[in-house]
């Protein structure tokens, strides 16, 4: 009965905006900010800067996929699920880019993570 308690209040908490694949910029950035905790403007800099806050993108030599353009070892190495961060919320993709970020600090995006 408690893991049942707990589990309506985890749906009845998490705002359905936290689980979308969002696309929309607005919503992209209110993701980002509940899902870095803290120094999430220059998050959001570096996400701007990596994907143009584009969740589908893939640079041009197909190596980095998504928001934060993860290669597809470094994806599953922190938590990712599948092989494509594309094909995952953006909300999830930027709790695997914070756990990134915890390990590394801003070294894994070594020019976004700059400015």
């Amino acid at each position: 009965m408690r893991r049942l308690v707990a589990l309506v209040a985890l749906v009845v908490f998490i705002p359905t905006a936290a689980l979308a694949y969002a696309t929309d910029p607005a919503t992209v950035k209110a993701q980002i900010r509940r899902a870095w905790m803290g120094n999430d403007a220059k998050a959001i800099r570096v996400a701007n800067c990596e994907s143009s806050l584009n969740p589908k993108a893939v640079d041009p030599s197909h190596t980095y996929f998504g928001l934060w353009q993860f290669s597809k070892s470094t994806w599953k190495a922190y938590g990712g699920p599948g092989t494509d961060p594309r094909l995952v919320n953006s909300y999830r993709q930027t709790q695997v880019a914070w756990r990134l970020f915890k390990a590394r600090r801003w070294a894994p995006w070594p020019y976004c993570g700059k400015q």
